[in-house]
């Protein structure tokens, strides 16, 4: 478990999730989750872009990915 706490940096792909979930400092996050949250994610983003999943993102591809995740609903 990570407890949030949002003076810290975080990477671009975690604070989505962070926002998707709705945390505030002190929660408690699961990591499991996370990974499973974000390995989805790359799925589906890949599928939609019709992206080889085992090619890495270029740039531009990953700044698209980000802003999927920040936009995405469940």
């Amino acid at each position: 478990m990570e407890q949030i706490d949002l003076s810290k940096y975080y990477q671009p792909y975690f604070l989505a999730y962070i926002n998707h979930l709705g945390l505030k400092a002190g929660d408690q996050c699961d990591l499991i989750l996370y990974t499973q949250w974000i390995m989805k994610k790359h799925e589906e983003f890949r599928k939609l872009q019709r992206m080889n999943e085992n090619k890495p993102y270029t740039d531009d591809e990953r700044e698209m990915f980000i802003e999927y995740i920040g936009e995405v609903e469940e």
